[in-house]
């Protein structure tokens, strides 16, 4: 990023900057927001908490999303460099849309929308990759605080917000430009009201053999083997037009690998200290496989005109 963009970026407020794509929780009007709160004609109002981030909720959340300790395991791995190979990949995929969107569509800023967004890594990274030029709007929505708050400091242009994937979007229909589904539950219905005509969904999903080493030595979860066939089925009415699956290989520490662990789903059935236990007992230097897919799909629509990414 230049320094003059980020100058531009520093000074902007992200939620502000995508109030115009929001709409009221509770009665669906549209919204602004300034420092304080997110605010409908109707007087309903949604404070905003100290860190940046939004609860746009009608109700509470039956389920709170990932804890403190699993974001911030997230977090370290992401930071490690780990995973570096995948968010390039993912940020390429994403950028491509944004990208390909900006350029048919001339003066209009695309928007990306990732939910259950984690850190917001990954949405910072197709942001950024994006460029300067194209200056996207990024919206990060998930279900836990935790995250949220660290995705309200991931990138000057993206807005958190305290939401739930699996419930009405507080947002506008055709607000976003690229849908998001990082490792995340996915909502076909909402994708199709929110996904503006020749917008993309990006689903990013583990692969078999994905941590292979630590599935076997540890007692991980394994990937569903019937993953890519209820994708197919939640995803009907969406083609594929791009599939990029990476594969690398990491040198984890032990204490890299407890926070793998304590990233993902297993770290809700094992106890931390049974996994360090596991972790003691793995080879020295163990080299550990990822895999995961980058998989891109679009729905076609009367009148669009953005061309297939990448």
């Amino acid at each position: 990023m230049s320094e003059a963009d980020a100058a531009g970026d520093a000074v902007a407020d992200p939620l502000a900057g995508v109030a115009d794509l929001l709409r009221c929780p509770v009665c669906g009007g549209t919204v602004a927001a300034d420092r304080l709160a997110v605010r409908c004609g109707a007087a309903h109002t949604f404070d905003r908490a100290r860190q940046g981030y939004a609860s746009l909720l009608a109700r509470p959340l039956k389920f709170h999303g990932d804890d403190a300790e699993m974001v911030g395991a997230r977090g370290a791995v992401l930071a490690s460099g780990l995973y570096d190979p995948l968010l390039r990949a993912v940020a390429a995929a994403g950028a491509d849309v944004l990208s390909a969107v900006a350029a048919a569509t001339g003066s209009r800023v695309p928007t990306a929308v990732d939910l259950g967004c984690g850190t917001g890594t990954y949405l910072a990274g197709v942001l950024e990759q994006a460029g300067a030029s194209v200056r996207a709007r990024g919206i990060g929505i998930d279900a836990s605080k935790a995250a949220v708050r660290a995705a309200a400091r991931a990138h000057p242009r993206v807005a958190a917000l305290l939401g739930d994937a699996w419930a009405e979007l507080p947002m506008a229909d055709g607000a976003a430009d690229l849908i998001m589904s990082v490792f995340a539950p996915r909502n076909a219905a909402a994708y199709r009201r929110v996904l503006a005509p020749g917008g993309a969904v990006m689903v990013v999903a583990p692969e078999p053999g994905h941590l292979a080493e630590l599935v076997d030595g540890i007692g991980l979860l394994r990937v569903d083997e019937r993953k890519n066939e209820r994708l197919a089925g939640a995803l009907s009415g969406f083609d594929e037009v791009r599939a990029d699956t990476v594969r690398w290989a990491m040198r984890p520490t032990p204490e890299q690998m407890a926070a793998i662990v304590g990233m993902g789903p297993s770290a809700r059935h094992l106890d931390s200290a049974e996994v360090r236990s596991r972790i003691a007992r793995l080879p020295a230097g163990l080299t550990v496989s990822g895999a995961v897919a980058v998989r891109v799909f679009r729905r076609s629509a009367p009148g669009a005109c953005v061309p297939a990414p990448g």
